[in-house]
């Protein structure tokens, strides 16, 4: 179980580091934006429920959280906006910011929590698939969207 832990956390890890490139490179993003403001709010609180409850930070939560930080960092320095004005996705993520405390607290609640995170991004994919000018994308999206809901 853990060197399947290590593989996840390296493709994650790979994968967070292409959509920054992406985002740099093409002014553009096509990572729900947000499933990411979320997602940061949770590697916060993730991180500082290690430093409270170990004492220090786990290596992985350090990496993501700064990796997070740079992804919504390229997002609102480069990007064009998604759905609606970047400033609306503050309160998105002290909302999730805030909620997560509270959820974390509880058994499974960073399970659970994370579903959410699954789904909330799940659900954007397909709003970006209806939403998209190229019939392809919309078919490559949709696909996708629906192979991973079934995962979940």
């Amino acid at each position: 179980m853990q060197n399947f832990d290590v593989l996840q956390g390296l493709f994650w890890s790979v994968t967070y580091i292409l959509i920054i490139v992406y985002n740099v490179k093409n002014r553009n993003t096509n990572i729900p934006p947000i499933a990411i403001f979320i997602n940061f709010a949770w590697e916060i609180n993730a991180l500082l429920q290690d430093i409270t409850v170990e004492g220090t930070a786990s290596f992985i939560h350090i990496a993501w959280c700064g990796l997070d930080a740079a992804i919504v960092g390229s997002y609102l320095l480069l990007c064009k906006p998604v759905y609606f004005k970047k400033i609306f996705l503050m309160p998105i993520f002290l909302l999730g910011l805030l909620s997560f405390m509270v959820a974390f607290r509880h058994s499974n609640g960073m399970l659970i929590t994370s579903f959410f995170i699954d789904f909330t991004m799940e659900m954007e994919y397909l709003l970006y698939s209806f939403s998209s000018r190229s019939k392809q994308m919309k078919v490559d999206i949709t696909a996708l969207s629906i192979g991973s809901i079934i995962c979940l």
